[in-house]
């Protein structure tokens, strides 16, 4: 990866370092303005549909782990409700690698909608992945809406948006010429199923670290790993795969 891409990643996990005051505006405008973003931002939605089906998810694993990284240590955020994020955080990056491997990620919290000024984002990033999850796990084309919507969100609640739209620009582009759309949205019939068991398996190191050659023994490696260090208790995931 280039290095300025990696440097910028890492600037952006620091920034949102354990228990950071929230310095973003929040409020029920802006809840629902995040909840509902599916008007508009049509630059920001054909830049995200210019790449891959695996790489669309391995973005939003990205962004959903930005996210969590600004709103991890609040008062709002029980150990129980962090814990389940982080096993979607990595059951979206395994479904990256094959979403054959991942459950649907049904909204699990306990809670109501909620307008607060951690909680509510989590409330709306769970959404999106639910949302993302319920098409990967169905084959749909429609893959790429949710992405959208954690950008949106991932921006707004960043300490640095200039660094943000950086880093997340560079990664666009890169994925977009490195792993295209293999699709046109005005092209497909809008209740077909894509199977993007060809496409290469995307890892975390695209998105925050330095490029690998990696292949299917790769993946089976990463999976290995992840069930010895714990993963099994991941109830996200279909491990005996």
């Amino acid at each position: 990866m280039d290095k300025s891409i990696a440097d910028i990643a890492g600037v952006l996990r620091s920034a949102g370092s354990t228990g950071s005051p929230i310095d973003y505006e929040w409020d029920s405008r802006i809840f629902e303005k995040m909840a509902h973003f599916e008007d508009g931002h049509h630059r920001l939605k054909n830049s995200v549909c210019r790449i891959g089906y695996k790489a669309a998810i391995g973005l939003a694993a990205a962004l959903l782990e930005l996210i969590f990284s600004r709103l991890e240590g609040n008062a709002e955020i029980t150990e129980e409700i962090a814990q389940m994020v982080k096993h979607k955080i990595d059951a979206v990056w395994m479904a990256a690698m094959d979403p054959l491997l991942c459950e649907k990620l049904d909204y699990d919290l306990l809670n109501e909608p909620s307008e607060g000024p951690a909680l509510g984002p989590i409330w709306i990033a769970s959404a999106s992945i639910q949302t993302l999850s319920t098409r990967f796990v169905s084959g749909s084309y429609f893959i790429h809406t949710p992405v959208v919507g954690l950008a949106l969100l991932a921006e707004h609640i960043s300490h640095d948006r200039t660094l943000f739209r950086e880093w997340f620009s560079r990664v666009l582009k890169k994925a977009a010429e490195a792993y295209p759309c293999a699709y046109n949205y005005a092209e497909i019939n809008r209740k077909g199923e894509y199977d993007c068991s060809d496409e290469q398996p995307m890892l975390r190191e695209f998105y925050f670290g330095e490029d690998l050659a990696w292949d299917l023994e790769t993946v089976k490696q990463r999976v290995k790993e992840y069930v010895q260090s714990g993963g099994e208790s991941n109830p996200y995931l279909r491990l005996q795969k």
